[in-house]
């Protein structure tokens, strides 16, 4: 009903404005959605990027990333590795793994990056599957593969399990990661780039993510990562090279602000 409720306005004149409400935008090589959305909109407000097609791009304070703010890194906490899923069949035109073929490549790097951790560093192992499970049966696949680890969400949110965690580790080019890093809590990444392919404008904040040993391209390397640093990830999270690498991307791709309702108010106004 809201939608027929502002197209009847915008049909009138009434400006129409909108933002991203999650990752991927701005750092994916293409996206149907993303796309559709900036074309739509009067004014597109991004979390840092512009849009170099599209001129009524602007950037703005995230609102949705100030909350990540309150989580700490839980020294004797566990290790979380977050999931991903998509349906069995393609259904959405960005840069992700595509159909069953695409996820259950997707599923044996999870299994690989499990099984190149250190004994040490599978005890305190959390594996949190996606909130839509699209019958991958994901927790009955992790029990199977690995009865020994638990695979559970335990009804707790993303951002409460992070809080009770020491290192945090992302597997897809979305929301998760961001918040983590916006937290300045410790984060290791991996994915295939062959299946989040990446805009050639935020190539070069990735590529300082991989220099620093934030992000790698495959679960071997990703796990030889977390054996390095399990003990102490804070440790080596919050040296200089790692700090820019991070804040650099955060200044582009995950902008925050406390005074964002001032500055959303100004800048609403001012249109």
């Amino acid at each position: 009903s809201f939608k027929f409720w502002a197209g009847h306005h915008v049909d009138r004149g009434a400006k129409l404005v909108g933002t991203q409400h999650g990752g991927h935008y701005g750092t994916g090589l293409w996206s149907s959605t993303e796309k559709h959305e900036i074309q739509i909109y009067n004014k597109f407000y991004t979390w840092g990027w512009k849009s170099e097609t599209y001129k009524n791009t602007k950037l703005l304070a995230a609102v949705k990333l100030n909350k990540a703010k309150r989580v700490v890194p839980k020294n004797d906490g566990r290790i979380l590795l977050v999931l991903n899923a998509n349906p069995r069949y393609s259904y959405h035109m960005y840069s992700t793994v595509v159909s069953s073929s695409g996820m259950l490549s997707y599923i044996n790097d999870q299994y690989q990056f499990v099984r190149k951790l250190s004994k040490e560093n599978q005890k305190p192992l959390l594996v949190y599957p996606y909130h839509e499970d699209y019958k991958w049966s994901q927790i009955e696949r992790w029990n199977s593969e690995f009865p020994e680890i638990e695979c559970s969400r335990n009804g707790k949110s993303i951002l409460d399990q992070i809080n009770e965690s020491r290192l945090f580790i992302g597997t897809y080019n979305a929301t998760t990661y961001i918040e983590t890093f916006v937290a300045n809590f410790p984060t290791i990444m991996f994915w295939n780039p062959d299946h989040w392919e990446l805009n050639p404008s935020a190539q070069p904040y990735f590529d300082e993510l991989r220099k620093v040993g934030i992000l790698h391209d495959t679960p071997e390397s990703a796990a030889a990562m977390v054996n390095e640093i399990s003990l102490d990830p804070a440790f080596w999270w919050n040296q200089p090279k790692v700090q820019r690498a991070k804040n650099q991307f955060c200044f582009k791709f995950a902008r925050t602000s406390d005074n964002w309702l001032y500055e959303w108010n100004e800048t609403l106004n001012s249109l």
